[in-house]
């Protein structure tokens, strides 16, 4: 929670960012990690999907995305108002196939290195970059991937990336 007494305050003692990300010339590789002073406690922590779970990003199954960006939908110029959580908020979105991200994402879109989801009413938007996807399998948790992108927020044709 931004306020109130819940949550734990940690400082960073390092900040990686992936050495082979420009941000001035594309969107991939655009992943840092945060290394904390101390460890969290009380919480168990979420596992990393590997390449032999790829069933996990089958176009149409569900994940959900969390984060604490607007929870107004944008249009594609991106101009509404704008509503920030003071919860993180999570969302159940359909993957979407690498076929179809390309084609709307044209020429950013790297398959091999990303995953799209979501549709209508539902998307990462403003505010939500860094957060995790994840999905669920034999009841355990996995991140899938992190919120990097889109055009406007829960439009029908430009999931979040």
């Amino acid at each position: 929670m931004l306020t109130g007494g819940g949550g734990q305050t940690r400082r960073l003692s390092r900040i990686s960012i992936h050495p082979r990300f420009d941000g001035s010339t594309s969107l991939t590789y655009d992943a840092t990690v945060l290394t904390l002073n101390n460890p969290v406690g009380g919480i168990a922590p979420i596992e990393l999907a590997s390449a032999t779970q790829d069933p996990l990003e089958s176009p149409g199954s569900l994940a959900k995305i969390a984060g604490w960006g607007n929870t107004i939908k944008q249009p594609l110029s991106g101009n509404n108002a704008g509503d920030y959580p003071d919860r993180m908020r999570v969302a159940r979105v359909p993957i979407v196939s690498d076929t179809r991200a390309r084609k709307v994402y044209v020429p950013v879109y790297v398959g091999a290195l990303m995953i799209a989801a979501g549709k209508g009413e539902k998307d990462t938007c403003d505010g939500d970059s860094g957060g995790l996807m994840f999905a669920s399998t034999a009841g355990k948790r996995y991140q899938i991937g992190i919120t990097s992108f889109g055009k406007g927020c829960a439009t029908r044709t430009y999931p979040g990336v």
